[in-house]
């Protein structure tokens, strides 16, 4: 198509799910997820809802989206074609680059900490929970894909720092892009930008 507005929707899939946590680990994986979300090394947070990698997404007008499951954590951007370039820069900075500094990951902590109270609160979530934990006995599922209040406090920067290292390479990496982008063009952009 030739027209300047379709979308494009940019997927990153990083095999950095709960699954791959270590003993005293459980809610790493969404705390990086969540310190990623919020500033990176070319889009670093700022003091107004704008900084940020999301705030960048949301000047080209873009949508994004992250989730932390079991298996992966999941980074998303829709984008207009024209900013497709940057909409990949974008998340390949929060994936590669994460600002995982001490006190990313205590702001990341304090809003993770938000989450799981309200999570707390929700019975059909916490019954799920429940059902992995006995269903699961001596598998990684076993635990809470988000962590838990419990395990939050045992949660640093350098547990942060270690699980990135670990689980963000390019192997467990995988980018699927969608939209009105030819495949020699998303090859291109993905290359230089990852």
């Amino acid at each position: 198509s030739t027209n300047n507005t379709d979308l494009v929707s940019v997927q990153v899939w990083v095999k950095a799910g709960s699954r791959y946590e270590l003993n005293g680990e459980n809610g790493l994986a969404h705390l990086v997820e969540s310190a990623a979300d919020e500033g990176t090394k070319n889009y670093p947070s700022g003091d107004q809802d704008n900084g940020g990698p999301t705030g960048a997404i949301d000047s080209i007008g873009g949508q994004s989206a992250s989730l932390t499951s079991r298996d992966s954590t999941f980074y998303s951007v829709d984008v207009a074609k024209p900013y497709f370039a940057t909409a990949v820069r974008v998340l390949a900075d929060m994936v590669l680059r994460p600002d995982l500094s001490s006190a990313a990951i205590e702001d990341a902590r304090l809003r993770m900490g938000n989450d799981l109270l309200r999570h707390s609160l929700d019975g059909v979530a916490v019954a799920t929970d429940m059902a992995y934990a006995r269903a699961y006995a001596k598998h990684p599922y076993r635990f809470p894909d988000g962590g838990s209040l419990g395990t939050l406090a045992a949660l640093s920067a350098a547990k942060a720092q270690a699980f990135h290292k670990r689980q963000y390479v390019g192997p467990n990496i995988s980018v699927v892009i969608a939209g009105d982008v030819s495949a020699d063009e998303a090859q291109a952009v993905v290359t230089r930008e990852f």
